[in-house]
């Protein structure tokens, strides 16, 4: 697990988190402001991460297949925002259908 994050005037920003084995990988960025008890966090879980990463790593073309740092080919998007004592947890099931760059138009 990584999960790079910086702490300034009471928000917590987590930048490209990651976490996988070979089964299942997932991935996080956003923010959680202490000061306003809010939070928006964005990210995708991965299955079967060992195979479906390999697309997102090939030089030059990577970016199409996997858009995100540690993303896959297939992968379901998901968002968790609203106030830190009642979030909303939304996903799109869509986003497992459209292969890496279309996730991020879609």
């Amino acid at each position: 697990m990584t999960m790079p994050v910086t702490f300034q005037d009471g928000v917590l920003t987590i930048h490209d988190g990651s976490t996988g084995n070979t089964a299942l990988g997932a991935t996080l960025e956003g923010t959680v402001d202490l000061d306003n008890n809010s939070i928006d966090l964005h990210g995708t879980v991965v299955p079967i991460f060992a195979v479906n990463t390999m697309p997102g790593k090939l030089p030059g073309i990577g970016k199409l297949f996997s858009p995100e740092k540690d993303g896959g080919l297939l992968a379901v998007t998901f968002g968790v925002a609203g106030k830190l004592d009642d979030p909303s947890l939304h996903f799109n099931p869509y986003s497992l259908l459209l292969p890496g760059l279309f996730r991020r138009m879609f």
